[in-house]
């Protein structure tokens, strides 16, 4: 994830955003994970139509497994 100074939030992947499969190569392991790009100035939006992981994003998301 990109990190840049005065930023309060994160990008919204836009539905059509290229997904690539990448690999990490800082150890041994090497973890597998999925990497977004997409055009300049542009973002997803909260509604499950408009970003790339289908999700409402006007409600608060639940957890992925109990805790």
């Amino acid at each position: 994830m990109t990190y840049k100074r005065q930023i309060d939030r994160l990008p919204i992947v836009p539905a059509d955003a290229k997904e690539h499969n990448v690999t990490c190569h800082f150890c041994i392991a090497g973890c597998g994970y999925k990497a977004y790009t997409w055009g300049i100035n542009k973002q997803g939006g909260t509604e499950p139509g408009q970003n790339k992981f289908k999700a409402d994003l006007t409600k608060q998301q639940g957890a992925e497994s109990a805790a």
